[in-house]
């Protein structure tokens, strides 16, 4: 096994996935958690329900998710050429960017960081080229705060459906991983926003690494 030439130690422990993970997380002060989904979505998913999602929606620490089209590599060869990063431009959303930056600067990879707007209206639809502007200055703001911007940063911005505009980014940019800062999940109503970053770990051709906020119980 390739896990012979790591520091590493197994452990089998009966009892659910996620309350299991959260207590070696916890016990072990774990920095990354690692998991394969099979990409269930649907009335598939409500059936059987989701491991992956379940981890990264509650883990305290960010969460690479491996979804069912990314491809194969051998390690030996892993490349991290371009990096796509999402923003919403909030304080949850800024909490990812110090590993956008680590990642671009230990791989010299390419980024680009992506704002979405599900519609435009009034003015700002008149006025597209100047809401532009406006993003891709609090985009450079954003990335600028938490150190140099790597020389190959470029600021998108787009309108619609924010899974679909990740998913089509990353496809046409040949991403190697997408970053995504979210809420703690005490703070939504619901599950549709996680439900929304599950669908992109699902569809979209590379892995995915979550970022999320804090709760009210982990301060």
């Amino acid at each position: 096994m390739r896990l012979k030439a790591l520091q590493h130690r197994s452990w089998a422990i009966p009892g659910g996935v996620w309350e299991t993970v959260g207590t070696v997380v916890r016990s072990e002060n774990i920095d990354l958690v690692i998991v394969g989904t099979h990409g269930r979505t649907g009335l598939r998913k409500m059936f059987l329900g989701s491991v992956a999602e379940d981890v990264f929606r509650r883990c305290s620490c960010p969460v690479l998710t491996i979804g069912p089209h990314t491809p194969g590599t051998e390690p030996e060869t892993l490349r991290l050429q371009h990096i796509l990063f999402p923003t919403d431009l909030s304080e949850n959303s800024a909490r990812a960017v110090p590993w956008v930056l680590s990642a671009a600067r230990e791989w010299r990879s390419a980024v680009t960081v992506l704002h979405i707007i599900e519609r435009l209206e009034g003015e700002a639809a008149r006025d597209s080229a100047r809401v532009q502007r406006v993003l891709e200055n609090r985009m450079h703001n954003l990335i600028g705060s938490a150190g140099a911007i790597p020389p190959n940063t470029e600021f998108e911005f787009a309108v619609g459906s924010i899974e679909d505009n990740i998913i089509q980014a990353a496809e046409r940019h040949g991403s190697d991983l997408v970053v995504l800062g979210l809420k703690a999940p005490d703070t939504y109503v619901d599950r549709l926003p996680w439900m929304h970053a599950y669908r992109v770990v699902c569809e979209v051709g590379c892995p995915v690494l979550t970022v999320r906020g804090i709760s009210g119980g982990e301060r």
